[in-house]
């Protein structure tokens, strides 16, 4: 039982990180695409 939490906690942890990095790239690309004018 405690192989199952494990694999859940580590499955929630990598989805996690991912969904947040994947986030993290689109706000800090998004400001050069949406404003042009001050690069």
């Amino acid at each position: 039982m405690s192989a199952l939490y494990l694999g859940l906690a580590v499955v929630c942890v990598v989805g996690v990180s991912a969904c947040l990095g994947g986030m993290y790239l689109i706000l800090r690309s998004t400001p050069a695409v949406r404003r042009p004018d001050e690069a």
